[in-house]
């Protein structure tokens, strides 16, 4: 039950996440998205300011790894926390375990749909009488 009870670790998701999606510019076909980066996709958002540094050196044949630009890390980091993490209340989630979820869900399916499903949940329990989540 540790995980019901840890507080939400930002970085220790992120690096999860970074491990499930992969650290790479990549194109999937079929994909509508485009370009992806670390599962940021370009046509969903063409303003993310990491495209510039990706599009700069994404034709040279000098790069092996993309965590050879830590900026581009900081700032997958950053967009992540500002466009899903935060706005679906994950910082203020008290389980670790919860607030992987609710990231998850906030990623894939929009903050707002997220934090609906969650509510959802609590409901469930609170209707039902089962406490302890």
């Amino acid at each position: 039950m540790e995980l019901m009870t840890k507080a939400p670790d930002f970085k220790a998701i992120m690096d999860e996440m970074f491990r499930v999606e992969g650290y790479a510019y990549k194109k999937v076909p079929g994909d509508k998205g485009g370009y992806t980066f670390c599962g940021i996709a370009q046509v969903s958002n063409p303003s993310w300011e990491g495209w510039e540094i990706i599009e700069k050196h994404a034709q040279s044949s000098n790069v092996r790894d993309w965590k050879d630009f830590p900026v581009l890390e900081k700032m997958t980091r950053e967009y992540y926390e500002k466009n899903y993490w935060r706005p679906a209340g994950c910082d203020r989630v008290m389980s670790h375990a919860v607030a992987t979820i609710l990231f998850d869900i906030s990623v894939n399916s929009g903050p707002r749909t997220a934090v609906k499903y969650l509510q959802r949940v609590l409901n469930y329990f609170n209707w039902n009488n089962k406490g302890g989540v």
